[in-house]
């Protein structure tokens, strides 16, 4: 909940006059809520909503606009697109596509939402509340009379402070429906199974050393000259292949090729990070092609072993001709290590503070915090159930940011900190302060988790199945709209 809706409003603080400068000082201004411009039997889109939706996207291209031709001192109707996706269009025109796929899939999800009997949780409906009271007062004391002025200056005026409840209240039912859908979706693990074999360019991989042999010539050369170039770069890359039947005698033979002739010689070390590739996955686009086909065949097969080598002919676009010989250092595999499960408290330290006396003095502090629950912990029982007592508490006193168990967690998925001290030589029950540049953590280690494919394997068999029904209820549940009263909008 927290997440959906600081993407939907972390937008607000990104808009700048951008969003509202085709603003017609010599026009009535035109009430924008009165207008119905999108409809499905039990939901509507007001102008105001509409204008919300547009300029949205209208401030997430902000940066981008100005390359593209965009006048600020222009409306968006009252200029064309200089982008080869907008094909000629208005800005506005391109903006309103935007806002359209967007509102029908909301509405499409609203009205599923709605025959679901499904609707938001009081909480859900009190945080969206408290945030605008908050973003409310957050107006005023940035010299705003209220927070329709506000959204007035970064959307246009119209959108005001109900509109936006009302579209947060639309994005955050959908949102929550969905989810609630997809953790309904049951699966097993011959479903995950067979996810990964039909996608192996998500998991498929191989560990390879790569290395190119190019044509030498003029560029006046002759079509003779340049096959005879041709073939001796071929006949390079065929004997070095020859030679070096092993990794270790390929990578010798790559650094000497690399350092032959050179008064100052790199590291072997910097010269192979340029030709190994660890965990290449396999590309299904570039499998499928003649040119790579030949490759993709042999480096993924079953048959491979470590130091088997391939030679491929490659082209570029001008038909210039090179070779790539490839060797083997760990043959087709899947990614199998486990995932882990640990707990954590945050105590947090804003490490943006410029000012160094005061950011020692809060790092004193929530590290003070920290040593103090953690000792807290060891004087106890060092249960699970324990520390999940103390986050409560930090959470209740408000001494800690965050107080959560994470499942599952992926490399890659944590700071760097954080993440080496849970993938380290653990063991169940393992409680240290971690410093991050969020602050101190105390974390405690649950233990291993699933597999990291199963994780990857489920949200991507979950996706196809979202994306599946999404599309359904957009055929399902069409959404009309009034083209007359979007001219309306400014």
């Amino acid at each position: 909940m927290k997440r959906l809706i600081a993407l939907i409003l972390a937008s607000v603080m990104m808009l700048f006059a951008l969003a509202s400068c085709d603003k017609k000082k010599d026009k009535e201004p035109i009430d924008l809520a009165s207008l119905v411009v999108a409809k499905t039997e039990h939901y509507e889109i007001d102008g105001a909503m509409y204008a919300f939706f547009l300029y949205d996207f209208v401030g997430q291209y902000s940066s981008y606009l100005p390359y593209y031709g965009y006048n600020v001192e222009l409306s968006l109707r009252e200029q064309t697109a200089e982008c080869p996706l907008a094909e000629g269009k208005t800005w506005f025109e391109f903006f309103a596509e935007m806002a359209n796929s967007y509102i029908d899939e909301c509405l499409s999800q609203a009205e599923a939402a709605y025959d679901a009997s499904f609707e938001l949780k009081e909480e859900e409906m009190a945080e969206i509340k408290n945030y605008i009271s908050e973003l409310q007062a957050n107006a005023v004391e940035n010299g705003y009379k209220n927070l329709d002025e506000l959204l007035a200056a970064y959307y246009i005026e119209g959108v005001t402070a109900e509109t936006y409840e009302k579209c947060i209240m639309l994005q955050q039912l959908t949102y929550s429906y969905m989810n609630s859908r997809a953790e309904d979706i049951e699966y097993t693990d011959d479903d995950l199974t067979k996810y990964r074999l039909d996608h192996p360019e998500k998991f498929l991989m191989i560990d390879i050393i790569q290395y190119g042999f190019f044509a030498e010539y003029d560029t006046d050369a002759t079509e003779d000259e340049i096959t005879a170039a041709c073939e001796a770069a071929k006949k390079k890359a065929e004997d070095f292949v020859k030679k070096n039947k092993t990794v270790e005698a390929f990578k010798n033979g790559i650094v000497e090729l690399e350092n032959a002739g050179e008064d100052t010689t790199e590291s072997p070390s910097v010269i192979l990070s340029k030709y190994l590739l660890d965990a290449e996955y396999y590309d299904a686009d570039e499998a499928a092609t003649d040119a790579k086909k030949p490759y993709y065949e042999w480096a993924y097969s079953t048959d491979r072993k470590a130091g088997d080598t391939f030679v491929l002919e490659e082209a570029y676009q001008d038909g210039e001709k090179y070779y790539t010989v490839s060797c083997i250092v760990t043959p087709a595999y899947y990614y199998d290590y486990l995932t882990k499960d640990c707990r954590h408290i945050l105590f947090y330290v804003n490490n943006e503070e410029t000012d160094e006396d005061k950011l020692a003095a809060a790092k004193a502090e929530a590290l003070a915090k920290a040593n103090s629950i953690l000792d807290e912990f060891k004087n106890g029982n060092k249960t699970e159930d324990d520390f999940k007592a103390l986050e409560t508490k930090c959470l209740s006193d408000e001494s800690a940011m965050e107080a959560t168990a994470y499942y599952n967690v992926t490399k890659g998925y944590m700071v760097e900190e954080f993440e080496n001290w849970i993938y380290g030589e653990r063991k169940v029950g393992d409680c240290e302060i971690v410093e991050t540049t969020y602050g101190y953590h105390i974390v405690y280690f649950i233990g291993d988790g699933l597999p990291a494919w199963k994780i990857d394997a489920k949200n991507g068999y979950i996706s196809e199945i979202m994306t599946e029904y999404r599309d359904g209820l957009l055929e399902t549940y069409k959404v009309t709209y009034d083209n007359e009263a979007i001219k309306n909008i400014p």
